[in-house]
């Protein structure tokens, strides 16, 4: 399927490109027994494989993370924070969180969430959430 999803030129290109997704974590085997090959089993998308939590969107490792911190923590003095403790990360997402609700409210004054979900903030919230991962 991949070689056909993304065009490539052969089946040796789709398997290099699953292998690839595999190691990074992106996609995972559904049962975790199997690695990437021409074999035929099945693998889940990240986001897909514990769809009932929030913070499965991206995987956060040991080595970093796998989406960027840029400028959502900065310390006192305006400097990047890129080990921010994590109450000044559940703070972040506290107010992004605030934010998305208050502009999502209904005439009676409670969050409508299935409008919540199509603004692309919720997306944004969706994956910083997964920094949470990170926090022992």
């Amino acid at each position: 399927a991949l070689q056909r999803i993304f065009h490539l030129k052969s089946k040796e290109e789709a398997i290099e490109l699953g292998t690839t997704l595999q190691s990074k974590g992106y996609i995972t085997h559904v049962t975790k027994d199997h690695a990437f090959n021409d074999n035929g089993y099945y693998f889940r998308l990240q986001p897909f494989q514990t769809p009932n939590i929030l913070n499965s969107f991206l995987i956060w490792n040991n080595e970093g993370m796998t989406m960027k911190v840029a400028d959502k923590d900065k310390d006192d003095d305006g400097k990047n924070n890129d080990n921010a403790t994590p109450i000044r990360i559940i703070h972040r997402l506290s107010k992004l969180w605030g934010k998305l609700e208050s502009r999502h409210l209904n005439q009676e004054g409670m969050v409508d969430h299935s409008t919540l979900r199509n603004d692309d903030s919720y997306w944004k919230f969706e994956a910083e959430v997964c920094e949470i991962q990170r926090i022992s």
